[in-house]
C-alpha cells in the first residue's frame, strides 16, 4: 500500500470482528486547543459517535469523566473512561512513555497528538503526525522542545505500527528525515469544521468586527514558521501606499510554550490583536474578513486554510510545503520569504471584488473535500487493519 494514497482506498476486511481502540487522551490538558489539538478533539468526537458493537473504545484522559465529557463537548462518553492521575506536560510525557504502553495491551494504541511511545513490546501504536517541524534541522523550536521531539514523536513515529499524516509533503519527509518505511504512512483525510458553540464575543473580538470596517485576518499562534512578521510588514506597506486608514489587520493567537522567542511587536497601526479566541469567535472573524493571510513557511496541513474555505474567505496562502497540495487552485498562493509578494496578494483581495468572488466559490467547493465524516472513515479503516492479526513488536 503506497503511503501516497488516501487511506479510504484501504480494503475492508471481510471480517466485522470487533476493533478494540484505546486513545490517548493527552491532548484534552490543553487549557488553550490550537489546531492540532481541535483536530485531536474532532477525531475523537467523530469516534465515539461509530462506539459500539464492532468499535470498542476506551479513553485514558488527564481529567475526569465530566471534565473529558465538557471538552469533548459530549452529553456522556459512550465508551469505557479512565482518568489518568499525572498533570502537567512533563508529567504527561513521562505517562506516556512509561504507563502508556503497558494499558490495554491487546487493543490498538490511538495517538491523536504527534507524540507515542517508543518503550519496546507488543503493543500496536497507530499515531497522528500533524507536522515534523520540531525534528527538521533549523527548527523554531526550543532546545528542551527538540529534545523531547526526538524521543517523542520521531522516536513514536519509529515504534509506531502505522503513522497517519494529513498531506503528502508530510508523508514524504516521514520517510526522508525519520527513515520510516512507506508500507507502515496512511495518508487520511484531516476534517475541518467547527463545534456547535455559545461562547459569547470577547471584547477584543467585538472590536475587531464592530461598526463593519474591513479588516484582513492572520490566524495562529505566534510561531516564527507563521510568518507574522512578513505578514505585518506587508499590511503595514499596502496601507501606507493605498492611504485608507480604516482597513485594518485582525491578528488572532497567543505565544505558546516550546517554541523559540521572537521580538515581534503587534503595537502598530491599523493592527488589532485579539489574543486566543474561541471556536465560535474565529468562525465569525473568517466569516466577517475581506480575507485569510497565512503565508506560513512550514505546515503539515494548514487548518485555518481550509476553515477559511469553509466559512467563505478568500484565502491567501504560502507556495511551499503542504499549503497548494491542501489549497488547490482556491487560493491566491505567495512566496512567503517575500514581503512584496504577500503585499501584492493582500492588494489584490482587498481592492477586487470579483476576484474575492471567485476566490470564495473555489474555496467553498474545495472545502467539499474536507468533511470530518469522510476523515473518520480514513481514520476508521486504518485502524481495521489490524483485525485477525496477532499484536506487533
Amino acid at each position: 500500500m503506497s503511503g501516497s494514497t488516501f487511506a479510504s482506498a484501504v480494503s475492508t476486511p471481510r471480517a466485522r470482528a470487533t476493533a478494540h481502540v484505546a486513545i490517548n487522551g493527552r491532548f484534552l490538558a490543553a487549557s488553550h486547543p490550537t489546531g492540532t489539538h481541535r483536530s485531536a478533539l474532532q477525531f475523537t468526537r467523530g469516534l465515539l459517535a461509530r462506539c459500539g458493537d464492532d468499535l470498542e473504545l476506551t479513553l485514558h484522559a488527564p481529567c475526569t469523566r465530566a471534565e473529558a465529557c465538557e471538552r469533548i463537548g459530549v452529553a456522556d462518553l459512550p465508551c469505557a473512561f479512565v482518568e489518568t492521575s499525572v498533570r502537567g506536560r512533563a508529567a504527561l510525557h513521562g505517562w506516556e512513555q512509561t504507563t502508556w504502553p503497558r494499558r490495554q495491551p491487546g487493543a490498538v494504541h490511538l495517538n491523536l497528538l504527534n507524540t507515542a511511545s517508543v518503550v519496546p513490546g507488543r503493543t500496536r501504536q497507530v499515531t497522528i503526525v500533524h507536522d515534523l517541524s520540531s525534528v527538521r534541522r533549523g527548527s523554531p523550536h526550543s532546545l528542551a522542545f527538540r529534545m523531547m521531539a526526538r524521543v517523542n514523536i520521531a522516536g513514536g513515529a519509529r515504534r509506531s505500527t502505522r503513522v497517519v499524516c494529513f498531506s503528502r509533503h508530510v508523508a514524504g519527509e516521514l520517510r526522508r528525515l525519520l527513515g520510516v518505511s512507506d508500507h507502515r504512512i496512511r495518508i487520511v483525510r484531516q476534517g475541518a469544521g467547527f463545534a456547535p458553540t455559545r461562547a459569547p464575543e470577547t471584547t477584543a473580538t467585538a472590536a475587531a468586527r464592530a461598526s463593519g470596517t474591513p479588516y484582513l485576518l492572520a490566524v495562529g499562534s505566534l510561531q516564527p514558521h507563521k510568518n507574522l512578521r512578513g505578514v505585518l510588514e506587508a499590511f503595514s506597506l499596502l496601507r501606507a501606499e493605498s492611504g485608507d486608514e480604516r482597513l485594518r489587520l485582525v491578528v488572532t493567537g497567543a505565544a505558546q510554550k516550546g517554541y523559540r522567542r521572537q521580538e515581534l511587536s503587534l503595537d502598530r497601526p491599523g493592527v488589532v490583536a485579539t489574543g486566543y479566541v474561541s471556536d465560535g469567535e474565529l468562525e465569525r472573524l473568517y466569516r466577517g474578513a475581506l480575507g485569510l493571510v497565512y503565508p506560513s513557511f512550514e505546515e503539515g496541513f494548514g487548518l485555518p486554510v481550509v476553515e477559511a474555505f469553509q466559512c467563505r474567505c478568500p484565502v491567501i496562502t504560502s507556495d511551499r510545503s503542504s499549503l497548494p497540495e491542501i489549497a488547490g487552485d482556491a487560493a491566491l498562493l505567495v512566496d512567503p520569504a517575500r514581503v512584496e509578494s504577500i503585499r501584492d496578494a493582500m492588494r489584490r483581495v482587498v481592492g477586487e471584488p470579483d476576484l474575492r468572488a471567485a476566490l470564495i466559490e473555489r474555496g467553498a467547493r474545495r472545502a467539499e473535500h474536507f468533511g470530518w465524516e469522510a476523515a473518520v472513515d480514513d481514520l476508521v479503516r486504518v485502524l481495521r487493519e489490524f483485525e485477525g492479526e496477532t499484536t506487533e513488536g
